[in-house]
Order: C-alpha cells, then sequence, then structure tokens
C-alpha cells in the first residue's frame, strides 16, 4: 500500500533470505533504494542498509530465526526465589541488563530487530540477560518487587552465571535499580549504561518532567483496560505503525510476561520510586543516552541524570521511539560497545552507598551509676541475620551498615522489640548515604548524618531520612511524618518520618 514504506522492504527482505532466495532478496533493497531515490532524494535508513549487507555477505546478524537458538534459560536461586537468566557471547567483558517493567526471555528473541542488536553486542561482550521475580520465565511471587528485591537478584545472577564484575544497562524502568545496585556495589560495577530512564517516577516541583499523580493513574488504567492489545506504539516506539508485525510481538510479550492486575502493582511501585539522592553516589563511569522525542521518559529525564551522575557522559539522539533497539539502533549499539571497549579495569572500593542503623540506650540521669548495656550476644545475632555489619561498638551504642534499606528497617524493628521485652529505653534511626570505608571502620557525612537523626528520635522510635523512606516503596512499611531536620549547610535538610507500628 505504501511503496515508501522502508520496514515492509526489510520484512520482505528478510523474508526472501530466510526462504533462501538471497537474490531476491538484494533485488528487494535495490527496489526500494530506488523509489526512496526517485520520490523522496534520500538514501535507506542505515538498518536496512546492514540487512542488505548481511544478506549479500551470508551474515546471520539480522537473520537470528535463519539459523540461531536462543540462549539457553537457566535459573538462580536469589533467596527462595528462583530467577531466569541467559548467557550470551564470551567477553572480556560483562554486560547485564536491566530491563523495564515487563520481559519474557524466550520471546525477546523472537523479535528480530532486538534479537539482532542483542547478538551484535554480545559479539563484543558476554551478555547476560534475566527476567525479574514476578515477570516473564521468573518465579511470579504475588507482590511487585521492590529496588531491593531485584538489586538482590541480580547479585544471585551474577553469582550463578561465574560474573565477579559488570557493566550494567539500566533500560526505561530498569534504570533506578542499576544506578541503586552501583552505589551500593561498586566492588562489582565497571561501568553504567543507561538509556531511556529516570531517576524518579511521578512529578514534583523540583522534577516538573513526570506525569503527575492523576495523569499516571489515567495511563496505568488506559494500559490495563488495553493489556494484551497491539495499541501502545504512540508510545513505545512511535515510527512504527499500528498493523506492523513489531505489535503483535509485542502484545504476546505482554500476555506472556505478566497479567493486568500484577503489572497494576509494579508500575503502582514505579510511580512512587525517588533515587535522585543516589545519583552522587555513583563513582564509575556513566554513559547515558536518550532519544529527544520520546513520550514514555521525556528527555529531561536523561538531562538530570548527566547533570547530577559525577562520571556521566550525555549522548541525546534524535528520534522518538522509546526501545533503543528501534530507529537508530546502530547509533545506540556503537556507543556501548565504544564505552566498554574503553573502561579501564580499576575499580572503585573505598566508596559505598549504605544504609547505616544507629541505635542508643538512652541513660538514666538520674541514676548515673547504673550503665544500662546492649545483649551483645542477641544483637549480633540479628545484624547477622539482616546481613548488617558492626561498624562502632560500645556499651550503649551501635552503628551498622546494611547493603540494603529494607533488611536495615526490619533489623531496626526486631532489635527496638527485643530492648522493649528487656526494659531498655533506646532510640533508633535509619539513614541512607554515600560512605567512605577502610578497614571496618566508616566516615563521610551519611554518618554525621544518621547520628544527627538519631538524636531527634525518642525513645522506643525508629525514626528514619526520606532517603531510607524513598527505597523501600512497595516493600509494606508505613510512616508518619516527623518533621524536617536542618543541618549545617554541607549536610543539607531532610526530611523525617517513623515507621508507624502495626
Amino acid at each position: 500500500l505504501d511503496q515508501l514504506h522502508e520496514p515492509a522492504h526489510r520484512l520482505l527482505m528478510e523474508l526472501y533470505a530466510r526462504a533462501g532466495q538471497q537474490s531476491a532478496a538484494l533485488r528487494q533493497y535495490q527496489e526500494c533504494r530506488r523509489l526512496l531515490d526517485e520520490s523522496l532524494g534520500i538514501s535507506p535508513e542505515p538498518q536496512t542498509t546492514e540487512l542488505y549487507e548481511a544478506i549479500r555477505t551470508r551474515q546471520e546478524f539480522q537473520l537470528p530465526h535463519a539459523s540461531f537458538e536462543p540462549p539457553e534459560v537457566r535459573y538462580a536461586l536469589s533467596e527462595d526465589v528462583h530467577i531466569a537468566y541467559q548467557v550470551l557471547g564470551s567477553g572480556p567483558v560483562d554486560v547485564l541488563i536491566i530491563s523495564g517493567f515487563i520481559s519474557h526471555l524466550d520471546q525477546l528473541w523472537k523479535e528480530p530487530h532486538l534479537a539482532g542488536v542483542l547478538r551484535k553486542l554480545a559479539q563484543s561482550s558476554r551478555l547476560i540477560l534475566f527476567d525479574k521475580r514476578g515477570v516473564g520465565l521468573s518465579d511470579r511471587v504475588g507482590y511487585p518487587p521492590t529496588l531491593e528485591n531485584t538489586v538482590d537478584d541480580v547479585r544471585a545472577v551474577m553469582r550463578a552465571a561465574g560474573s565477579e564484575h559488570a557493566v550494567f544497562f539500566g533500560f526505561s524502568e530498569g534504570g533506578p535499580a542499576s544506578l541503586l545496585f552501583c552505589a551500593t556495589h561498586p566492588e562489582q560495577t565497571l561501568g553504567l549504561i543507561l538509556y531511556g530512564t529516570m531517576a524518579r517516577g511521578k512529578r514534583a516541583t523540583d522534577y516538573p518532567w513526570a506525569l503527575t499523580e492523576e495523569q499516571y493513574s489515567k495511563w496505568l488504567a488506559w494500559l490495563q483496560s488495553s493489556w494484551g492489545k497491539a495499541v501502545m506504539h504512540a508510545y513505545f516506539a512511535p515510527s512504527y505503525p499500528q498493523g506492523d508485525p513489531l505489535w503483535e510481538w509485542f502484545s504476546d510479550l505482554l500476555r506472556l510476561g505478566s497479567t493486568p492486575g500484577e503489572v497494576k502493582r509494579v508500575l503502582e511501585v514505579t510511580k512512587d520510586i525517588d533515587v535522585r539522592h543516589v545519583l552522587p553516589a555513583i563513582r564509575v563511569p556513566a554513559l547515558i543516552l536518550h532519544r529527544s522525542g520520546d513520550r514514555t521518559i521525556f528527555v529531561q529525564a536523561g538531562r538530570y541524570l548527566a547533570e547530577h551522575i559525577p562520571q556521566a557522559r550525555y549522548i541525546e539522539l534524535p528520534g522518538d521511539d522509546h526501545w533503543f533497539w528501534l530507529g537508530d539502533a546502530e547509533t545506540v549499539l556503537r556507543e556501548m560497545v565504544a564505552f566498554v571497549s574503553d573502561l579501564k579495569p580499576s575499580l572503585a572500593q573505598d566508596r559505598a552507598l549504605a544504609t547505616i542503623l544507629c541505635m542508643q540506650i538512652v541513660q538514666d540521669r538520674k541514676a548515673p551509676g547504673v550503665l544500662l548495656r546492649w545483649p551483645e550476644q542477641a544483637i549480633r545475632q540479628q545484624l547477622q541475620s539482616y546481613r548488617g555489619r558492626t561498624r562502632v561498638h560500645s556499651p550503649d551504642l551501635y552503628l551498622a551498615t546494611f547493603d540494603g534499606p529494607s533488611r536495615a528497617l526490619q533489623c531496626a524493628q526486631v532489635i527496638r522489640d527485643l530492648a522493649q521485652k528487656r526494659s531498655l529505653p533506646v532510640r533508633l534511626a535509619l539513614h541512607t548515604g554515600e560512605c567512605l570505608i577502610a578497614g571496618n571502620e566508616i566516615h563521610g557525612p551519611a554518618v554525621e548524618i544518621a547520628r544527627a537523626v538519631m538524636q531527634t528520635a525518642e525513645v522506643g522510635e525508629i525514626r528514619l531520612s526520606h532517603t531510607v523512606k524513598d527505597l523501600v516503596v512497595g516493600a509494606g512499611f508505613t510512616f508518619e511524618p516527623r518533621g524536617t531536620l536542618q543541618l549545617k549547610e554541607e549536610l543539607g535538610t531532610w526530611q523525617l518520618y517513623k515507621i508507624e507500628t502495626e
């Protein structure tokens, strides 16, 4: 119907090649080239020419279904959840992809553009893909995964795949989890690539380029009502009109990857995510890519990331397709491969994002001769159980760090209850921030802030800064505002909360 529609010409070329009719495939390219030149005075798009060269030289890059079997699906155990993952390629650098809200490892390879880009990326690296818990081929868990869940699952996949450190590629909703992993585990991070992603899920006065609460709710309701139908091209890939084979593939991906009810819970959590305070703690090389016309996540979100990540290089690309494997995918791929190839082997290990738990016994000033002490063995057992590490220890004060804020909160609740049973007047506080690590000691502003938050807590209370609250969205905690903590200029201002007791 439209002789100037290049995706149709590419589809014909690919079908001819799969059927063994190489000459017909090459003639189709020449016909496409002639029509574009005569009618518009332009040349074919790069991906059309690349497909022509692949067919002409009998390469397999753009013909994954003709002679290519998808990688084997394997499973990693993350606590009691089975996480599906795949490995493709042989290195020398591992690249681990953290995808958006929906995925299905088997279905990914049925989209020729995506399969081609992934295979080409695997030519220069060892590529690791996985389905998040509750999605695709991983265990369905009945609750939305938190950022901390995803970080834990990434570590489980890396262990299972024998990956000691990697470059992390966070795409769309996978960006915040990538940021949290790199800040929390710099010793396992070589570099960070972000594409079409954001630091915050919904609009704020100082973040005006996201959807409002009302807009987000309307969009989510529309997404649910059209789940499994090919009606979302205007957002994800507007250059591929309705009726393109891409949308049949995407409809299948939605149905296979999740359900309307499950995805509603996932995206409601995504809406409340805010990892802006994590950005200064990213101490690894970072490449940020964003298309200027992206309608799913606006380009200002990419610019914001670049402005607040210390070692970020920002590339703004023309186009409006949200998916990185469409449009000018060759440019995206070229920048990614160049970034990975140029990375130096050194790993940042002296700084890391951590959740700090401060606990203090409030001594009775009326009885100065009576020194109340912690039950040492019980405290150590609880810290060990929740993967906490003791950093400061005195008879009445504990300071410990955790690699996950949910575990820190759970541990704080258990220790608070333990202290109450023993009639110990305690106050507890949590703050997440970047720490300077030297052996078993930690230093830096985050430690000072955590101590300051603790000084505001009442006896029997767990008080925390908004950095902790923002990172445990979806984990089932409820909080009550407790005002603002104004510290000296270099330490900033912090919104405080109390964790509500059931």
